[in-house]
């Protein structure tokens, strides 16, 4: 199987070759999946999404990046942030994602756990001092959004 990084028309390894003709794509706002742009690249997994950013690198490093800063231990630090690196690695692997898709997703997820780290205590205190039927409104007017705006 290759991967995105192996695969090159003149025989060589070509990072710089693919994000070329990713960028020459008809439509900027549509990134094709590595294994869309040619046959030599098999998926191990097939996706009829678009690839930018890595969803799948963009939730680990919220999820276990924002459990890593909860726990707060040196050990579970480095174990989490192991399984981030290797989640982001295995979309590259599979060839459902370019090296930018997935540093893109780390960096979204990364910046998702700050803004969640500064806020999330303040935020917090404000829905407490609620009354109840406006948190109902909030809750129903959230799940709204979600029907109305499903993640694809």
């Amino acid at each position: 199987m290759s991967t995105p990084w192996q695969v090159s028309d003149r025989g060589g390894h070509a990072p710089a070759e693919r994000f070329d003709q990713r960028l020459s794509q008809d439509d900027p706002q549509e990134p094709p999946r590595p294994y869309w742009l040619t046959d030599k690249i098999k998926a191990g997994a097939f996706h009829d999404s678009f690839g930018l950013p890595s969803g799948h690198s963009q939730n680990s490093a919220a999820v276990w990046g924002w459990t890593a800063k909860e726990n707060n231990k040196t050990v579970a630090t480095w174990i989490l942030s192991v399984m981030i690196l290797l989640i982001g690695l295995s979309r590259i692997f599979l060839g459902v994602h370019f090296i930018s898709d997935v540093l893109l997703g780390w960096t979204i997820g990364a910046v998702l756990v700050l803004i969640f780290a500064r806020y999330s205590k303040q935020i917090g205190r404000n829905l407490l001092k609620l009354s109840l039927p406006n948190k109902l409104l909030l809750t129903a007017l959230s799940a709204l959004l979600m029907i109305l705006f499903p993640a694809w």
